[in-house]
């Protein structure tokens, strides 16, 4: 997911969520903001429309060396988008399975000695860990 092409500038609304559900934001090596990237998913188990978000920063800002910072965003019934997610993740996959209307999401980062793959399900209100896989 995270160096995917081509992943679209996030609009206002997005980033403007994210700034106010999440505390910590990124910045480069300069201490300036990172800018935000993404694309569009459908979440959403009985609706396929593409009207979420799943978010990185543009330009490798504030990566570590097996993950970047994504952030994951569901629009609700009001069109605001609400934090879902946040995990520093190499590579993303919305699974078929689905738990209290959302579908699930796999995650995975690794280096070449390690590796890491996450099962997140969400619970009503944001997705929580449900099974961890490290080799």
């Amino acid at each position: 997911m995270v160096e995917e092409k081509p992943l679209l500038e996030v609009p206002g609304k997005v980033v403007e969520a994210i700034k106010a559900q999440y505390k910590e934001m990124p910045v480069d090596y300069n201490e300036k903001p990172c800018r935000f990237i993404g694309k569009k998913i459908a979440l959403r188990a009985v609706k396929d429309k593409l009207e979420d978000w799943a978010v990185t920063t543009a330009d490798a800002c504030s990566w570590a060396a097996a993950s970047a910072p994504v952030w994951v965003l569901v629009k609700d019934d009001t069109n605001q988008y609400k934090l879902v997610l946040y995990a520093p993740i190499y590579d993303m996959t919305v699974g078929s399975g689905s738990q209290n209307g959302f579908h699930h999401i796999a995650t995975a980062r690794a280096t070449a000695g390690w590796s890491e793959q996450l099962l997140w399900k969400f619970d009503g209100k944001v997705y929580k860990l449900a099974k961890k896989l490290t080799q």
